[in-house]
């Protein structure tokens, strides 16, 4: 049988909706109605087999999800009631609490220093109060001398009579050298070098602002486990500071309206 070719094939059309049935929507196409079909009989074979399962289960099943487990409007879910904590446990979150509040610290700070001392010297962007000579033998070497070749560093940086790095170190990356305003304009430095230090400058703000941060949360977990230890202790308010004793041991931490409470705990003899 020979096949027809495909620009000789009959398009075949479906009718749309009448004018006078217009109202009812759009006309259901074959298309649509295969798919409501497959999904009538896909629901129609889960309810067999729902009603299946339902006619051969057995009356004395019972397991452990019964109880914990109950049905709110139509949805399963499992029942969990919260259990209070004893002292001990509180204790023990507590203090893994201020563990990981601590090393999360810790960690903060080493960064926070290595970023500091990849900054140093920028902060100093005034004018430099020192001179750097150098001194040749005869005037046609001063005609022949290149300061960026000499120093070995950008042309960019001769100016500069401090923080002056290699061409090694620029190629380490480690380094962010440059200065701002007027000073940039005059050194030569490049727009990149400006926009790296500004990018280190606000890493160094974000970190401070963090490490602020957990130390706040810090002191408030510590004042939390020290209070669960018990013992005598009397709370102060922000206005009514206590003193500092030779015994004595004061805590800092802040209310929910934004002022601190001071805790004062009774001294106890050593033995």
């Amino acid at each position: 049988m020979w096949k027809t070719d495909k620009h000789l094939r009959r398009t075949h059309k479906e009718r749309a909706q009448p004018r006078e049935r217009t109202r009812f929507g759009l006309l259901e196409k074959h298309k649509d109605y295969k798919k409501r079909a497959d999904d009538w009989k896909r629901k129609k074979r889960r309810i067999e087999q729902l009603e299946e399962k339902a006619a051969f289960r057995n009356p004395d099943e019972f397991h452990l999800g019964m109880i914990n487990a109950q049905t709110q409007e139509g949805i399963h879910a499992l029942r969990r009631e919260a259990k209070p904590k004893t002292p001990k446990e509180m204790k023990t979150l507590t203090a893994q609490d201020a563990s990981y509040l601590n090393a999360k610290l810790q960690t903060e700070k080493r960064k926070l220093d290595r970023l500091q001392s990849s900054l140093h010297g920028l902060a100093d962007i005034g004018k430099p109060q020192n001179k750097h000579t150098i001194f040749v033998d005869s005037p046609q070497d001063v005609k022949r001398f290149k300061p960026a070749e000499y120093f070995n560093t950008d042309p960019s940086l001769v100016r500069r009579a401090y923080n002056r790095p290699t061409l090694d170190q620029l190629a380490e990356d480690t380094l962010v050298v440059g200065e701002t305003g007027a000073e940039g304009r005059k050194a030569g430095v490049t727009a990149s070098v400006r926009r790296a230090r500004e990018s280190q400058y606000r890493e160094l703000d974000q970190r401070q602002a963090r490490k602020r941060k957990l130390e706040k949360m810090l002191e408030k977990v510590e004042t939390k486990r020290k209070l669960l230890d018990g013992g005598k202790v009397r709370k102060y308010a922000a206005t009514r500071r206590p003193t500092y004793d030779q015994y004595g041991e004061l805590v800092h931490e802040e209310k929910a309206s934004g002022g601190p409470y001071y805790y004062k705990w009774a001294a106890k003899r050593q033995e």
